[in-house]
């Protein structure tokens, strides 16, 4: 996960949020970019970092206003059987209401 830091201040509201979620830090790695430049649009900076830090098979990048849904929603589950097949490299599009 990339966070955008604004302000040296929002550094601690960071370690309290570590604090208050231990048990996702198993799962979760965050990076933090902090610009001396106040950018307007940091998503593809955000993006970029993000990416690079990837140590899985399979990853999601989602914007603001997409919204995933319940892993269980469909009847077939798409993740094994890619896996299974033993692809690599395969993007998944979201729809965006």
């Amino acid at each position: 996960m990339a966070i955008y830091i604004k302000k040296e201040e929002d550094i601690s509201v960071f370690i309290q949020f570590t604090i208050e979620n231990q048990d996702m830090q198993e799962e979760v790695s965050f990076q933090l970019v902090m610009e001396k430049t106040d950018m307007l649009y940091p998503i593809n900076i955000l993006r970029n970092v993000a990416l690079e830090a990837i140590q899985s098979d399979c990853f999601v990048a989602l914007d603001v206003e997409l919204i995933p849904l319940p892993a269980n929603c469909y009847s077939h589950q798409i993740m094994p059987r890619l896996q299974e097949a033993g692809l690599r490299n395969t993007i998944f599009v979201l729809p965006a209401f």
